[in-house]
């Protein structure tokens, strides 16, 4: 059974310490990762500014190496980002404790996240992130809840499509060249090889789903509940 959790912390433990500064900026990222090279991502921007100060914002800030205006949605920006560094949260969250951040929310000089854990007692870990690492990051907590069975993970998997593709993903399947086979993952989960790539084959299309979606509210706005 997952765990999700709602908290809120400082952007000096995450990203934009410097734009989260700023009088009235806010900032959405859908997904957060820890990396060995830059990252780069989409960040839905809101402000009193327009695009051009608000990418020069967020060119300023310290954990940001590079960033630039893709589109106008009207009521904000969609800006890139390529991270110089992140804080100790992020690697904290998806390397230590194997979370998936599924929002990232900045407004009012806070980041909001609502993060899945694999396991209850991953919650404990999360609070003990400020002794842990020594960063006084204001953690509070706002909400925890575990999903019933059946009920979407993030990105709208199945619990069952999600662990899946985390497994996959952490085994090296989907490496060039690959470190694991379908043989590996369906063993692992003790399901045939056709159920697994049947698993995965419709965890890829809820993914790819998603992202055509997002792409087209980048480019038109909103899309409407479905």
């Amino acid at each position: 059974m997952t765990t999700i959790v709602e908290f809120s912390v400082d952007p000096a433990a995450l990203v934009l310490p410097s734009f989260g500064s700023r009088p009235q900026a806010e900032a959405e990222i859908v997904s957060l990762a820890a990396c060995d090279g830059p990252l780069s991502q989409l960040l839905r921007c809101r402000g009193p500014t327009g695009p051009e100060e608000t990418v020069a914002a967020l060119d300023a800030d310290p954990t940001v190496a590079e960033a630039g205006s893709v589109s106008d949605l009207g009521d904000g920006w969609l800006c890139r980002v390529e991270w110089d560094e992140v804080g100790p949260l992020v690697p904290y969250l998806t390397e230590r404790m194997d979370a998936a951040v599924e929002l990232a929310a900045l407004s009012g000089g806070r980041w909001t996240l609502r993060v899945w854990f694999p396991a209850d007692d991953d919650v404990s870990d999360l609070l003990r992130f400020e002794t842990d690492t020594g960063v006084d990051a204001g953690l509070e907590v706002e909400r925890v809840h575990t999903t019933a069975e059946g009920e979407r993970t993030p990105f709208g998997l199945s619990e069952a499509q999600y662990d899946a593709v985390r497994h996959a993903l952490q085994s090296g399947y989907y490496d060039i060249p690959r470190r694991a086979t379908t043989g590996d993952l369906a063993a692992a989960f003790d399901i045939s090889q056709q159920a697994l790539s049947e698993r995965l084959r419709r965890a890829h299309g809820r993914l790819a789903d998603g992202a055509v979606a997002d792409a087209a509210a980048g480019e038109e706005g909103p899309a409407d509940e479905r």
